[in-house]
């Protein structure tokens, strides 16, 4: 266990020197608890319980943890959560600690396909709240987290109780819900706007709540009383220039692709929410763009390109 005490401070050390802001170490336990909550949660497809099962002889699950302020609002441009940019950073330096465990004699599989919320609530980081988001000292729920599975024998967190303020009975997250996703106990991930089926065309009638932004909601966030809403930054300049709303609909996704990844970064994907984007900020300047997007196969893209140019024509037409 010496060597692993040593081991653990290295990765610490190596992870404060990274940025990265605090890093937990859960047991590598199946996860049976939070499987039987999760039923037929769409949210929780394709990952596994056991972690074993990704890496025979896996002991430890370390939990990579970068907190992160919201971006101060961007009204009649396109906006974008900050905790896209801030989750893609900790997935592009987590790796370099999985190449330390490696070089040290050990496993290490980085990104392993672990629900990570309830591998921080086995390893007594963080609490869940109302909102179905776990939250921390001090960033509340605004982190992003990423993992590395290993057989190294690293010490545990020792026990405590959550660093977070814990979540009350206030309600103001199931308030400010404007699908009704919450209940208080659970998520309903069938309604909630950041869980939009991808390759589905947005509900006409879901348009006007997702504002101008590209990505995510955060609206239980930003009433969470557990959060740090008071304390906004500016967007990075070089991301405010990749989230011009011409280029999106253009199809110029590529800058955006070291900000928030290739995964999220997809340019039907990204066209087709740029689409709703033009309608909710009334940009009818951007209709010789949209005309285009009209004849592609792909269904959301066609279909919000359509109804986008129907709802700017009809606010371009004079009254009667």
């Amino acid at each position: 266990m010496t060597r692993g005490v040593g081991l653990r401070e290295a990765l610490e050390a190596q992870a404060a020197a990274l940025g990265f802001d605090r890093l937990a170490v859960a047991p590598a336990r199946p996860l049976e608890r939070w499987r039987r909550e999760a039923g037929e949660n769409p949210h929780w497809a394709g990952l596994t319980w056991n972690p074993r099962q990704l890496l025979p002889g896996a002991e430890r699950v370390v939990l990579l943890l970068k907190g992160y302020r919201p971006y101060a609002p961007r009204p009649g441009l396109v906006s974008l959560s900050a905790y896209y940019p801030c989750s893609q950073w900790a997935y592009q330096h987590s790796p370099a600690l999985a190449r330390t465990l490696e070089a040290a004699g050990f496993q290490a599989l980085c990104h392993p396909a672990l629900p990570y919320k309830p591998c921080l609530a086995l390893a007594g980081t963080a609490a869940y709240g109302r909102n179905g988001l776990t939250a921390l000292s001090p960033w509340g729920s605004r982190f992003a987290v990423q993992a590395v599975l290993t057989d190294a024998p690293l010490p545990l967190d020792p026990p405590q109780p959550p660093a977070a303020q814990p979540c009350g009975q206030c309600g103001a997250c199931l308030r400010a819900c404007p699908v009704g996703a919450l209940d208080g106990e659970k998520v309903d991930v069938s309604k909630c706007l950041r869980a939009l089926a991808e390759g589905q065309p947005v509900p006409r009638s879901l348009w006007p709540l997702l504002g101008n932004s590209l990505l995510g909601c955060d609206l239980c966030q930003q009433v969470c009383p557990r959060g740090r809403e008071g304390e906004r930054e500016p967007m990075p300049p070089e991301l405010a220039r990749a989230l011009d709303l011409p280029s999106l609909l253009a199809g110029q996704v590529r800058p955006l692709v070291p900000w928030i990844g290739a995964n999220y970064a997809r340019k039907k994907r990204i066209q087709a929410r740029a689409c709703l984007i033009a309608v909710n900020l009334g940009r009818t300047d951007c209709l010789p763009l949209l005309e285009p997007l009209t004849q592609d196969p792909y269904p959301p893209l066609h279909l919000h390109a359509r109804w986008a140019i129907q709802s700017l024509t009809a606010r371009e037409a004079p009254e009667p």
